[in-house]
């Protein structure tokens, strides 16, 4: 069972995020997901290596979009006006 993880004032703020990569990941190295897209022509052989890539590179943009959005107030609040 997944325990999601509440914050003071922002119930179920960033947690799904890593709920969802985990999800995407454990679908990509899942046998029965790609019997079911063998019938529309997607070999597993080729599709299987970019699909997890595509899939970390999108994690890792997030992440770093998350960061990004936690660092930009801080750095507001922290120096004087100009």
């Amino acid at each position: 069972m997944i325990r999601v993880l509440r914050t003071e004032n922002k119930p179920y703020s960033r947690h799904y995020a890593s709920v969802g990569f985990e999800a995407q990941a454990g679908l990509l190295i899942w046998p029965p997901f790609w019997d079911v897209l063998g019938p529309l022509g997607v070999n597993e052989k080729d599709a299987r290596p970019v699909a997890i890539t595509t899939t970390i590179t999108a994690g890792v943009i997030g992440c770093a979009l998350l960061m990004l959005r936690a660092l930009l107030p801080w750095v507001r609040n922290s120096w004087p006006a100009i």
